[in-house]
């Protein structure tokens, strides 16, 4: 048998280019919006990419040449020429911006007392910059403001001069 050590940098090295491309934040806002796009127009079927376009308000050779893109970097599959559903990487890029969105959004309205619509809009903006660790905080803050009969009171007293402010 040969020396195992000789291939373990290039495997520790795909492992790490592989963890990379399953964070939101490497991609572009762009990709991230297609990624999003298609997982919520996904049904059996798959989705068109006209359907895509139109979505994304963008031309069809614009919507194909982002979805040859996405294809290349492994995050999308052509079922057709003409449909095309995301891949299992995909579908993790997918529910990681999704788990982002819903923690910010719930951290908007739980925390900071905003009305569900405006934090459903700033979520959707913050979900695409946001770092790991801010995603994280917010999560924890927000179970232990639900959670802590102290943190209510202190959080409804914030609240009160919140809500002037519009």
């Amino acid at each position: 048998m040969g020396n195992t050590r000789e291939g373990e940098p290039a495997a520790r090295a795909a492992r790490a280019a592989s963890r990379r491309l399953t964070k939101p934040e490497t991609f572009t806002l762009t990709q991230q919006r297609y990624v999003e796009t298609i997982h919520a127009l996904s049904g059996a079927e798959g989705v068109r990419t006209t359907d895509l376009a139109a979505r994304l308000g963008v031309s069809l050779p614009s919507a194909s040449q982002a979805v040859s893109r996405l294809a290349g970097m492994g995050l999308v599959v052509r079922k057709s020429r003409y449909e095309i559903r995301l891949s299992p990487r995909g579908r993790t890029i997918a529910g990681k911006l999704e788990r982002r969105h819903q923690a910010l959004r719930e951290f908007m309205i739980d925390v900071l007392g905003m009305d569900e619509e405006a934090a459903d809009r700033n979520a959707c903006r913050m979900e695409h910059w946001a770092g790991p660790q801010l995603i994280e905080r917010c999560i924890a803050f927000s179970g232990y403001a639900r959670r802590d009969p102290k943190s209510r009171q202190w959080l409804k007293g914030f609240r009160g001069p919140c809500s002037s402010t519009t």
